[in-house]
Order: C-alpha cells, then sequence, then structure tokens
C-alpha cells in the first residue's frame, strides 16, 4: 500500500481492514492525519559578487551556494549569464532537502572596463529564477619592460637590450649598438 500526495492540509481520516482466518476477522484499523505540503524554496549566498580588477585575457574565480530550504527537491536546469565576460561552471542536477551545493562563477574580461550582469538559475522551484549579480573591471596586465647592457673588451662597445611585453603577451625585442674605436 502507498498513500497517495499530499494535496491537502486538511485533516483526512480512513480505516484500514485486514481480513484473515481469525475469528474475530475482519479486523478494522483507523488512521487519521493531517497532510504537510511540499515546499520548493532555494537561496543563494552571496547575492552579490565582486570580481574587482582583473587582467584583460586572464580570469578570476569565485564560489556560490545553492541552497535548498524547503522540504522538497529542488532540480537546477541551468545557470546563464547575460553577459559573456562572466560564467558558471555549474553543477546540474538535484539539491536533496536541506542540503546544499558550492558552484564555482568566473570573469574573464576581453577588454578594458567596468563590466555587471545577472546569472540566472532556472530551477524547479516555483519562485521566479533566483539571480546572482556580478561585477568585475577588465584592467590592462602591467607592462614589462626587461633591459640588458653589455660591455665588450678591446674597443669600447656598448650594446643595449629592451624587450617590451605588452597586454596581449606578445614580445618585441629593440637592439641597439654603440661602437667607439676600431
Amino acid at each position: 500500500w502507498m498513500p497517495k500526495p499530499v494535496l491537502s492540509t486538511m485533516l483526512a481520516k480512513a480505516s484500514v481492514i485486514i481480513a484473515s482466518n481469525a475469528l474475530s476477522s475482519p479486523d478494522t484499523i483507523y488512521v487519521s492525519g493531517t497532510g504537510k505540503p511540499l515546499i520548493s524554496s532555494i537561496s543563494v549566498i552571496p547575492a552579490l559578487v565582486n570580481f574587482g580588477g582583473v587582467f584583460i585575457r586572464s580570469f578570476k574565480n569565485s564560489t556560490f551556494t545553492l541552497n535548498s530550504t524547503g522540504n522538497d527537491t529542488i532540480r537546477i536546469d541551468r545557470i546563464t549569464s547575460t553577459d559573456s565576460v562572466f560564467s558558471a561552471m555549474p553543477v546540474l542536477g538535484v539539491i536533496l532537502p536541506s542540503q546544499v551545493i558550492i558552484d564555482t562563477i568566473r570573469f574573464a574580461p576581453l577588454s578594458e572596463g567596468f563590466f555587471e550582469a545577472g546569472l540566472i538559475i532556472a530551477s524547479s522551484a516555483p519562485s521566479p529564477p533566483d539571480t546572482i549579480q556580478v561585477t568585475g573591471t577588465g584592467t590592462l596586465s602591467p607592462v614589462r619592460l626587461i633591459l640588458m647592457m653589455s660591455l665588450m673588451s678591446s674597443s669600447v662597445r656598448y650594446s643595449l637590450a629592451i624587450t617590451y611585453e605588452d597586454t596581449y603577451l606578445s614580445l618585441l625585442t629593440f637592439f641597439i649598438v654603440i661602437s667607439i674605436g676600431e
């Protein structure tokens, strides 16, 4: 025997009749109970993630927690972003009642500037889709100059090599040679 799903929180009464070869057959057991409705709800912590400054063409990860706060299982269908520089690496599936999953958000800017977006979590919870607000700033990586000097013997000869490494990881090398004498 399987009970029917609870559709109401009102008092329900029933009887179970057991037939057997006993002299007192059939026996009757009276049962009653009040239903407890299933509640699907989810909380997202934190609701805002600020990545700060992140170098262009690199990335920074952060985490967030999805918590099933009801007494029903929550199904996570997808997590999408309103701006592609932010993404989630979601653990899709289910969250059992009173359980949590920890997920990762990535900010990977391709240009300079301030970015903000919403990560929209589509789930089986009856509430509107939950959203995490995300912000971050794309910054230029520092320029590295590498200076090398050398002094040659006999005649005076100076050489200087300057290497420039820019934001896009390209290298340029300049050589300057000054000779005095022979």
